[in-house]
């Protein structure tokens, strides 16, 4: 709350995943383990990527001067390390309008054979699928009674690569 009575409201909310297909992890599987079997590698490489990612982001403004920024690294059910990141940005390279979002942010399929690339990176690390009226992706339970506080009880743990984070001494926030 600090930061947006100093500084405003944040413009950017950037999530970064860990992706345990990255070839800097894969690469130093051996053809037995899969990247839930090497916690160090998983949380090292993320960090890795995270810093450069903060430092483009950051120090170099890539996305805008950066005034304010703050972020938390949590882990998911798999173990798997994330970051949600908010950017501040200074009052010129604020995005007022929506043509400014659309010059950073993309929605759409890349066309192949304009950016066969990024056409390809996306369909394989963006789309899932795939879904439709005939493949259910969920299904909806009525009147089934929850208890939160247990299942608030039940998740109190450490995964591997957060105890792996915390015993490097990297910072979560």
């Amino acid at each position: 709350m600090a930061s947006v009575l100093n500084d405003g409201k944040p413009d950017i909310f950037l999530t970064v995943t860990c992706n345990p297909s990255w070839s800097e992890i894969t690469s130093e599987l051996q053809d037995f383990q899969t990247a839930q079997d090497r916690p160090d590698l998983t949380t090292r490489i993320f960090r890795s990527k995270f810093e450069q990612l903060r430092a483009d982001v950051i120090d170099k403004g890539v996305l805008g001067n950066v005034k304010s920024y703050m972020y938390v690294t949590e882990f998911q059910k798999r173990g798997l390390p994330h970051v949600h990141m908010l950017l501040i940005l200074e009052n010129n390279d604020k995005l007022c309008s929506p043509e400014e979002y659309d010059e950073i942010v993309r929605v759409e399929i890349p066309h192949y054979e304009e950016e066969p690339q990024l056409h390809h990176a996306v369909l394989k690390h963006m789309i899932h699928g795939p879904y439709g009226p005939d493949r259910v992706a969920m299904e909806v339970h009525r009147w089934i009674n929850t208890d939160e506080i247990q299942q608030y009880v039940d998740a109190r743990w450490i995964c591997a690569p957060e105890s792996l984070w915390k015993i490097y001494a990297f910072n979560l926030y």
